[in-house]
């Protein structure tokens, strides 16, 4: 068989040397098109420059794979566009989308498109403040406006959508967006639903707002989001000593810095909940060994075996630990090349 007509040969790998080989760019639309085999199509494509060529094989060829490897070459927006806009098929329109950054093509696919992932993908790829905003006021499907309220980043327009939008979660989505801390702390404090609490509490930065939160608030949900953004240690420590829900006061314990008070925690705490809280903060290996040994709770042995490096130790768990998910983590970590 010539060389030309090595990318015709029934072996596959012969045929792949073959294109890859090949320069002459009549050739190569030739083989993207009619090559038997699906890797020597393949790399033609990728080889090929002509963006014409690449649009003809995602309109017309058979196999969605080809079609498929087509897309990963085309970049003429004009061309992403017709697809986009103009195909049947809805997984080619969402191929289309997710390489195209004209927004005025997006917003039109956002507002339009018949298929809702192809909607959402678009709404993803957004920038337009005021594209984003139309659609976050007006869709009619809930989890797009959440989409696009998600994408925004004008506060004005948030604060907006927070004080007049009649959907909850939409309004929820607002509130995790803004900045202002002021208006957050007012709705960190006053806000009668819990939830929009719990989102101002987010994106709070003062610490001695966030302790009052923690210490006070009566949801639950709300003291916890404001543990997780505590840094003071003492107050940290005074949550856990002091606070009467236990997952405010493991959350607390998640955010401990200290070696020595988390290892007493993990290993005397009475409740397995809190000590296993205090084992995914501990970093140290021979307390983590301990505890992945010895621990009565197969939670909290599980925990520690997930924190463990050390693939002696962790090759000894995974040969005489009884319970059989806790040897198949240790055994996993033991053979894992990047510990």
């Amino acid at each position: 068989m010539g060389f030309e007509l090595d990318w015709m040969d029934e072996n596959e790998m012969v045929a792949l040397e073959a294109v890859k080989r090949e320069t002459d760019p009549v050739k190569l639309r030739e083989i993207a098109k009619n090559a038997p085999h699906y890797l020597a199509r393949k790399e033609a494509i990728k080889k090929l420059i002509d963006q014409n060529m690449l649009f003809d094989i995602i309109k017309n060829d058979d196999d969605p794979n080809v079609r498929d490897a087509a897309f990963l070459w085309l970049s003429d927006q004009k061309l992403l566009s017709d697809i986009a806009k103009n195909n049947d098929d809805p997984h080619m329109r969402n191929r289309a989308v997710w390489q195209l950054v004209d927004q005025s093509v997006l917003a039109d696919i956002a507002k339009n498109d018949g298929t809702e992932r192809v909607r959402r993908n678009a709404i993803e790829k957004l920038v337009d403040q005021s594209v984003l905003a139309d659609i976050a006021k007006n869709d009619t499907d809930r989890y797009m406006r959440q989409k696009a309220v998600h994408n925004l980043t004008d506060q004005t327009v948030l604060m907006g959508i927070f004080k007049s939008n009649d959907d909850d979660s939409v309004r929820r989505e607002a509130v995790c967006h803004l900045t202002d801390q002021t208006i957050l702390a007012d709705i960190a404090k006053k806000h009668a639903d819990p939830s929009m609490r719990e989102a101002a509490v987010g994106n709070l930065t003062d610490q001695t707002l966030l302790v009052g939160i923690a210490k006070n608030d009566e949801a639950e949900c709300v003291r916890r989001e404001a543990v997780r953004h505590l840094t003071d240690q003492t107050v940290l420590m005074g949550i856990f000593k002091s606070n009467d829900t236990k997952h405010v006061r493991g959350d607390a314990v998640r955010h401990f810095t200290d070696q020595t008070l988390l290892a007493d925690i993990a290993k005397n705490n009475e409740d397995s909940w809190i000590r296993n809280r205090a084992v995914a903060a501990l970093t140290n290996q021979a307390v983590l060994a301990d505890i992945a040994k010895n621990d009565v709770s197969e939670d909290v042995r599980q925990r520690a075996v997930g924190n463990l490096i050390d693939k002696i130790i962790l090759a000894d768990i995974a040969k005489h630990e009884k319970n059989y998910l806790t040897r198949t983590i240790a055994a996993n970590r033991a053979q894992n090349d990047e510990l």
